[in-house]
């Protein structure tokens, strides 16, 4: 992948990231001479990336970009493969690595510039030490406040970690047991310190400078994409609507309470069809079929999975829940990737299905078949990377 993306698509015209140009290089360049530039939408974490790397590479930030890319990509990977292996097995850890990898999705935001990757690791890590063991490790918790704090200043879809966090820890602590000689407050207490100190320290920082430059603490637009994506009619332009409308909401409770209904409606149409539109965005046809399969068969075995496997079910729950508020895109489902293809291997691993496992030699049936489908995921890759490419 960082053959492809260095020696193709020199000229950065097709499938950059819109903002790529127009926000984060010029910040990068800003922040580069002194300058921290706030913008509404995000928090500064991948421009300071992309600064440092810009400045390795003679600040041709577009080859800075796509090695980013490449190089969060790989160590999203590895944290996939740790987190999986901890929920699953090592044999299901690499198969699921193997399906993510060879993803057509997952490729193309690899070689195209922009904050999706970066913000996988910093995700993907995050759950990874949540979910890394069964006891409330103050060591693991204090990396997932780190890597939370990471993502919100990346992208403030992040804040879903935050929510999900706080049900970790308070669900183990209620599985823990107590001795007697121990206080209860003490237990919660000091794990929730571990977790939090870290996202405290960076969003206030942030928070501070935002107050410090604009007079809001807390600066962020991202309530005018949620009031474009639920009110915009389909027979206005994108440019009118925001011409005329956009500049009427002024926080996200003017967005809900404007027309409830409407709200409420349209929350539940995406409800739905997000998932529909991921898993034929993300796969070739049978193998999306095979994820919905895969999500109807977990939560019929819902008993008797593992207690890691249903906190992955609920963290992913509850990003999927935040990405309905804004405008549909495959790339802001990327951090589901990893789910999805567990769903997908899981299928497999039912012990319904053993009776029909049968061993070729020292091969088993289901493993041909989950590795046929990987082939299939990287043949059509392949061709939607090649088509990419040559445009």
């Amino acid at each position: 992948m960082l053959i492809i993306t260095l020696s193709n698509r020199l000229i950065g015209d097709y499938g950059v990231e819109t903002d790529f140009y127009v926000a984060y290089v010029t910040q990068a360049k800003e922040f580069l001479k002194g300058n921290l530039i706030i913008d509404q939408f995000r928090g500064p974490v991948y421009q300071i990336f992309l600064a440092v790397t810009g400045f390795f590479f003679k600040y041709d930030f577009y080859l800075a970009g796509k090695f980013l890319n490449v190089l969060c990509a790989s160590i999203s990977l590895f944290f996939i493969s740790k987190l999986i292996n901890s929920i699953f097995n090592r044999e299901g850890a690499l198969i699921t690595v193997l399906f993510v990898s060879v993803n057509q999705v997952f490729w193309r935001y690899t070689y195209e510039p922009g904050t999706d990757m970066l913000f996988l690791v910093f995700y993907t890590s995050s759950v990874f030490f949540l979910l890394k063991e069964d006891n409330l490790n103050y060591k693991n918790l204090l990396f997932a406040g780190i890597f939370t704090g990471l993502a919100y200043l990346t992208r403030y879809t992040g804040i879903s970690l935050i929510l999900f966090a706080l049900l970790i820890i308070f669900s183990k602590f209620h599985n823990k047991n107590i001795t007697e000689n121990i206080s209860k407050r003490n237990i919660l207490l000091k794990p929730l310190v571990y977790y939090l100190i870290p996202v405290i320290i960076f969003v206030s920082g942030w928070g501070l400078i935002c107050y410090k430059i604009t007079g809001h603490f807390i600066y962020n637009e991202n309530y005018k994409n949620t009031a474009f994506t639920f009110y915009k009619p389909d027979t206005m332009s994108k440019d009118e609507w925001v011409s005329k409308n956009q500049d009427s909401f002024k926080s996200m409770s003017d967005v809900v309470f404007n027309d409830f209904g409407t709200f409420t409606k349209k929350l539940g149409k995406n409800f739905i069809t997000y998932f529909t539109k991921d898993a034929f965005r993300f796969f070739p046809k049978y193998i999306g079929i095979l994820l919905g399969i895969g999500l109807i068969l977990f939560i019929l075995k819902w008993k008797s999975e593992n207690i890691s496997a249903k906190y992955f079910l609920l963290g992913s729950f509850i990003f999927y829940l935040q990405i309905l508020l804004i405008f549909y895109s495959e790339r802001f489902s990327i951090p589901l990737l990893p789910f999805y293809c567990f769903l997908i291997v899981n299928v497999f691993s039912l012990e319904f299905f053993e009776k029909f496992n049968l061993k070729l030699s020292n091969l088993k049936l289901f493993g041909l078949i989950l590795f046929s489908l990987i082939f299939l995921n990287f043949y059509n890759s392949y061709l939607n990377a090649k088509e990419d490419i040559n445009k």
